[in-house]
């Protein structure tokens, strides 16, 4: 797969000749850089006079987000390329953070937008620093908006939520895994798996159990009008575990049931039965945000690196398209044909010994 090049940087949209310049600079450098990002200004790429507003904006364009300052130092006038530099990040749907000495003394068309305080928003522990500190932190949520990569660590609260967006967002789907959807098992399955798995109390298994059917309930209205594909592994319907519990017969069948039913009422679901053993698991969504991919498991180690992170989330075109590409070619080798994949379906039905 190939590396992305979406550039890691925040525009910072500032009056150099400020008096707190290099010290906002420097913070938020400090505050950046632990998550990974880089802040440029024009000044590092501008060597001349020659088309400054074009090469400004394509910094704007290929950045993940733009923080301004509209007057940290009360002594000077509005930056007039500062309020340039803002207007190209609103035309171009860019997440925008503004910060200010006096943020109830802007420009009235700045009302109502999120400016901190300076020096307030640099000083450990005040509002404004913890404001600025979980800007940081959700620049990946902005991945709906098609703008940047993010990497989350394994089982982060981030990156559940992300998840949970997923089958909410219209527009077509991919999705790839060693095992079968988790809304796809019967009802009598889910109720066991969490007594006797996860030991929930009844109150617990009554939230579960709504959480997950709003789940199933945003596909299914998804693919009402969207098309999807599930490509699973020959192996994935095996089913004598799940999970860690242990299957009984009927609860086998009633997996392939389920999934002949979502085939049978919906013709804008497909399923592809592969050949190829393949443990990772990922979505790939087309939506109206631009396309992202969703990653989960331990598959494609070598973009990855730490073994801690358990999730990826990225947007940028390129990856996007090696993982469509992989995802076509994985489809090319696979079964994926309908009448074919419900005849293999139901003749594992009619014999049950061949899901083991």
């Amino acid at each position: 797969m190939k590396e992305s090049n979406t550039p890691n940087y925040l525009f910072f949209a500032c009056d150099t000749n400020s008096q707190g310049f290099d010290t906002l600079l420097n913070s938020l450098n400090h505050l950046a850089s632990s998550y990974g990002v880089a802040i440029l200004t024009f000044k590092n790429i501008i060597k001349s006079e020659h088309s400054v507003l074009d090469k400004v904006e394509d910094m704007i364009k290929n950045s993940i987000c733009v923080v301004a300052d509209i007057g940290c130092d009360p002594s000077l006038p509005f930056n007039t390329n500062v309020a340039i530099e803002i207007g190209l990040a609103k035309a171009l749907n860019k997440p925008l953070l503004l910060i200010s000495n006096k943020p109830d003394k802007v420009p009235s068309n700045l009302k109502g937008k999120d400016i901190l305080a300076y020096p307030d928003c640099i000083t450990l522990g005040t509002p404004s620093y913890v404001q600025l500190e979980s800007f940081f932190e959700n620049l990946g949520l902005s991945f709906m908006r098609g703008k940047t990569v993010k990497i989350f660590k394994s089982k982060s609260s981030e990156y559940l939520d992300a998840l949970s967006h997923i089958t909410s967002l219209s527009g077509y789907e991919w999705f790839v895994s060693p095992g079968i959807r988790s809304f796809f098992r019967p009802l009598n399955v889910e109720l066991r798996w969490l007594k006797e798995v996860r030991n929930y109390s009844n109150n617990q298994i009554k939230t579960e159990q709504v959480r997950r059917q709003k789940r199933r309930d945003l596909f299914i209205k998804n693919v009402n009008s969207f098309g999807c594909i599930d490509i699973y592994p020959d192996t994935a319907f095996h089913l004598d575990k799940w999970r860690g519990m242990s299957l009984l017969p009927n609860e086998r069948t009633s997996f392939i049931n389920n999934i002949i039913e979502l085939l049978d009422s919906n013709h804008n679901y497909s399923l592809a039965i592969s050949s190829e053993k393949d443990n990772q698991k990922y979505w790939i969504k087309e939506t109206e945000y631009g396309g992202f991919v969703v990653f989960e498991g331990w598959g494609y180690v070598e973009i990855r690196e730490h073994k801690e992170i358990g999730g990826l989330i990225m947007s940028d075109p390129e990856t996007v398209n090696s993982f469509k590409l992989e995802t076509e070619q994985l489809l090319d080798n696979s079964l994926n044909g309908r009448e074919e994949v419900l005849k293999l379906l139901k003749a594992l039905l009619a014999e049950p010994d061949e899901m083991q």
